[in-house]
């Protein structure tokens, strides 16, 4: 997977701040007005005057943050037909629902809500026939003809949709498939990333944001260390699988929290996050790698960090350690 260096023409609207904050001040987010997702419940009335909120289509409450989400799974992923593909009418809304919500806080709406590309999230309404199916699905573009566009103009796609412990089932849709006439339209999303940066290094990742979000990839630039302090074991399956974390910003959270940073992305490792640590060479000498700080090393131990020297390099490694997570069963 290769990338160009060279300026490209962005299709997305830009919403990073480019003004550098020190340590602890908020940090760069993406202020996005959030559509309604097909799976969120929604307010409805019970008969007195006053609202209710729909049930979990299923039976199934939502899944708990410190749960284990590949307990959920079911362990067989049913069979392909003639063609290659999975079933639709295989698919319980349930597991729609239970997909969706095992991914929501690793997501966030894209900049354009029916775009679909290969990488990106999509929550699809279905249009119904006599042969059962669910009334929505949700999964990771696979690829598409053609091969981006909004909903309404593509073709046909292959859709990965999540089974917790277990590889994706690849279905395929065609534009007949999708309810354009739905009142909750299709959406589609990126995935969170999150990038601990110095405040000088966020400008050379912001000059990237438009080659992370084609990649199906919302950066979250941040400068503070409270963002990661907050991690613990109740809430840890809500943070991304993979976060980046550069040397610089490493040093200066080490002075910040007394040290408490290094034990904090000690236990990401243990929660099986992957950490990529972020070290251009333009670095002075006395900035050591996480992998040094951290006490690994290539060779020596059973786990060494990968230690990108460029925004690009960091969303190749990114773009791969995902994609991999992901088609192991993720969630």
């Amino acid at each position: 997977m290769g990338f160009s260096l060279s300026p490209i023409k962005s299709i997305f609207y830009r919403g990073l701040a480019t003004n550098p904050h020190p340590l602890y001040a908020c940090a760069m987010t993406l202020a996005l007005s959030f559509r309604r997702s097909i799976f969120q419940p929604r307010e409805i009335s019970a008969g007195n005057g006053s609202p209710r909120k729909v049930h979990w289509v299923g039976g199934r409450s939502p899944v708990e943050t410190n749960q284990n989400h590949a307990q959920h799974g079911d362990n067989n992923p049913g069979k392909k037909s003639s063609s290659g593909y999975h079933s639709l009418s295989d698919i319980k809304i349930g597991d729609v629902n239970q997909a969706y919500r095992n991914f929501h806080p690793l997501i966030a709406p894209s900049h354009l809500p029916g775009w679909v590309a290969p990488g990106y999230f999509c929550a699809i309404p279905l249009a119904q026939t006599n042969e059962y199916r669910p009334s929505a699905v949700f999964g990771r573009v696979k690829s598409c003809y053609p091969a981006d566009g909004y909903v309404q103009n593509i073709h046909e796609m292959e859709l990965l949709f999540p089974k917790p412990g277990n590889e994706p089932l690849e279905l395929n849709i065609r534009q007949n498939e999708i309810d354009f006439e739905s009142t909750v339209p299709a959406q589609s999303y990126c995935a969170r990333l999150k990038i601990f940066l110095s405040p000088p290094e966020q400008a050379d990742f912001a000059r990237f944001e438009d080659v992370y979000l084609q990649y199906s990839y919302m950066p979250e630039f941040i400068t503070r260390y409270v963002d990661l302090a907050d991690v613990n074991e109740f809430n840890y399956n809500d943070f991304p699988d993979v976060v980046v974390v550069s040397s610089r910003w490493f040093e200066l959270a080490c002075e910040a929290s007394d040290g408490q940073v290094c034990e904090k992305l000690h236990q990401l490792i243990k929660w099986n996050k992957t950490v990529v640590n972020y070290h251009p060479l333009t670095l002075e000498n006395d900035v050591h790698t996480l992998n040094r700080e951290l006490g690994f090393k290539h060779g020596f131990t059973d786990l060494a960090l990968i230690e990108p020297e460029t925004p690009a390099q960091t969303l190749e490694f990114v773009s791969r350690t995902f994609d991999r997570i992901f088609m192991q069963g993720m969630r």
